[in-house]
């Protein structure tokens, strides 16, 4: 994949699974932690709790020039709206408050925004293709 390829991943998905702006900017934020470590550190200096190195709820809202406080917001996070519905995205900590809440987005989904070409039963069943990996079918060395 080329460099040009990362943002059309996220346009497609975004397309896929009807994800509005704010949907797209939760993912990112939810997404950076697992594309870059550095972000580890960074997410619990900003959640005032160094133990707490995911994106919150409140954290990713605030990262999106929103808040907890609006109740459309918060409705990207209910079990029917699509980041969660379509499997893109997990609420963790169930016992605390929606806006302390964690959040992590699936394995599958994060190698697939960065790039695995490797076919993913679930994306690819809900109507997302992926490119064919570079190299396939190509001969190895010596063939």
């Amino acid at each position: 994949p080329s460099a040009s390829d990362g943002p059309d991943r996220l346009v497609r998905l975004a397309r896929r699974f009807e994800l509005s702006p704010l949907d797209a900017h939760i993912l990112l934020a939810a997404l950076a932690p697992d594309a870059d470590r550095g972000f580890e550190p960074l997410y619990g200096y900003l959640n005032d709790d160094v133990g707490r190195r995911r994106a919150t709820v409140a954290l990713a809202l605030d990262l999106a020039g929103t808040g907890p406080y609006d109740a459309a917001a918060r409705a990207r996070f209910h079990s029917a709206a699509p980041l969660v519905a379509g499997g893109l995205l997990t609420i963790e900590d169930e016992d605390r408050p929606l806006p302390g809440r964690a959040l992590r987005v699936p394995e599958r989904v994060v190698a697939h925004l960065l790039g695995d070409d490797a076919l993913d039963g679930e994306l690819s069943a809900a109507g997302v293709r992926l490119a064919e990996a570079a190299g396939a079918g190509l001969s190895g060395p010596g063939t």
